[in-house]
């Protein structure tokens, strides 16, 4: 548990810390954001701060279970200038997961029990509209966004079609002035390449300025399948559109893709979306207008996983409430889960660096020793990583941590110092591991699979690639390969 108490304040990275509690709560007042949270990126809106909002961010706020719309919030507010989050803003945005209430007694902020999907096929909804005349220029511009998000999503011929209609007879793009029909030929390819797209159309994450012309921005979550060639991809979208409220034309239309990654195992960035506008839709706490839109999105994006054929729930089943592939003829079917050998990794054999005890990895200088002893014996995980465990009497034992033999870093485990009963399954040739555990929060045995990944500086970082309800804490006390193939 996490807790930040009223006269003593937290500001922007340490807000992330706070996050990182399975319960946490704040007095008001105590926990304060702004733009610094992004390292100093001037906007949102840059190509280069949106890359990063992607590519880290909104997947460490969605695995915490906060909003990542408090990310917008945050972006908004000036450097020197932080925002101090209130009480109601804490609780809208799931920063919190606990409150006192007017009798002084703790209380849960959000319920826990998951409310079962609808099935809806969105391809029955109907085409947005080019945006009507009346509106203000800056709800236009948004009405826009809108309706080409939506149109992206729809068969080939409908969304060519609103983009015939849509767009201005020279657009501007990341290759400089384009024509119409340059562009619509591009937009024809890339539709021919993935005939399944998605776009969230979640507008939470948007900024519009509107001057002569309009630039509306959008930061939403995206799926492309190709049912013949077996790929899929997923990812964040940051895009801009100029809108010129004369004309009712795009005639800007830019986007930068971000944390983009190959999908074995069924759209999860969707399902991760869904998780978040459905609390939200849920909970109905919050801005009325927002809530709308949350709800919109989540049935949308509960359409489009029924039309790609994935199920939510098994009944009477463990690990049933989440969303899985279908069987045959649309029934609920068996859960898939990650195998080890869809992420391979080669053995290492140049030569081992030692960790920096003295300067970057000082907080590990206690363990030195044992991580020295351990790396004589090579690497164990991922091709190039040793695995450890240290066994203690504290608080958050027993450690684990990876060193990177290439670069002598040591990794903690993702949040496995406030978990009971952890074991890990691995193995030297592939970069997923399993986690098993006792969830703080219900109690009951999870596994989550877990990628270690790597940026183009070297550096590493842990990405959840699912995670799996196995049953009670009882569960836990099988062996991992148990509960992954009962």
């Amino acid at each position: 548990m996490t807790t930040q108490v009223k006269n003593v304040e937290c500001y922007s990275a340490c807000v992330y810390a706070f996050m990182g509690g399975a319960y946490r709560y704040a007095g008001e007042g105590s926990l304060a954001i702004d733009r610094a949270m992004f390292d100093g990126n001037d906007s949102l809106t840059t190509k280069e701060s949106l890359h990063e909002f992607g590519g880290s961010l909104v997947d460490y706020s969605v695995e915490m279970g906060v909003d990542p719309n408090v990310l917008k919030l945050a972006g908004s507010v000036p450097d020197g200038n932080p925002h101090f989050l209130t009480e109601s803003e804490m609780k809208q945005y799931l920063v919190t997961t606990l409150f006192i209430d007017d009798d002084g007694k703790v209380q849960p902020a959000l319920e826990t029990t998951p409310k079962t999907a609808q099935t809806q096929r969105h391809g029955n909804a109907p085409l947005p509209e080019t945006p009507v005349r009346s509106a203000t220029p800056e709800q236009r511009a948004q009405d826009m966004m809108l309706a080409y998000l939506h149109a992206l999503r729809r068969g080939d011929d409908e969304a060519l079609d609103f983009l015939q209609r849509s767009y201005s007879d020279k657009v501007k793009t990341d290759d400089g002035m384009t024509s119409k029909a340059g562009l619509l030929k591009k937009k024809q390819a890339f539709f021919k390449q993935w005939p399944v797209r998605f776009y969230s159309s979640d507008l939470g994450l948007t900024k519009t300025e509107c001057k002569a012309t309009c630039a509306v921005s959008a930061f939403v979550m995206w799926y492309w399948k190709n049912a013949a060639t077996g790929e899929a991809r997923s990812g964040m979208l940051a895009t801009v559109l100029n809108f010129d409220p004369k004309t009712n034309k795009i005639i800007g239309d830019v986007a930068q893709l971000s944390g983009e990654r190959e999908e074995k195992f069924g759209p999860t960035h969707m399902i991760a979306s869904w998780g978040v506008v459905e609390g939200d839709c849920r909970l109905q706490s919050g801005d009325p207008a927002e809530l709308k839109i949350a709800c919109q999105v989540q049935q949308e994006i509960e359409a489009f996983l029924a039309d790609i054929g994935w199920c939510y729930g098994i009944a009477g089943k463990a690990r049933n409430e989440r969303w899985h592939e279908c069987a045959v003829g649309g029934a609920n079917g068996q859960i898939k889960v990650p195998q080890l050998s869809d992420y391979p990794a080669s053995q290492y054999k140049g030569k081992s660096v030692s960790p920096d005890f003295k300067g970057r990895d000082v907080k590990f200088r206690n363990a030195a020793t044992i991580i020295r002893d351990e790396m004589r014996e090579g690497p164990n995980f991922a091709g190039h990583y040793r695995l450890i465990k240290i066994d203690c009497n504290n608080e958050g034992c027993p450690m684990y941590f990876v060193v990177n033999h290439k670069t002598g870093k040591p990794i903690a485990l993702p949040r496995h110092s406030d978990r009971e009963g952890v074991r890990v399954g691995y193995r030297p040739d592939s970069r997923l591991m399993f986690m098993q555990y006792i969830s703080p929060d219900s109690a009951g045995c999870m596994i989550d699979a877990v990628e270690i990944a790597e940026r183009q500086d070297a550096s590493s970082n842990w990405r959840l690639i699912d995670r799996l309800d196995i049953g009670d804490a009882k569960a836990c006390d099988r062996p991992i390969m148990k509960n992954l193939t009962q």
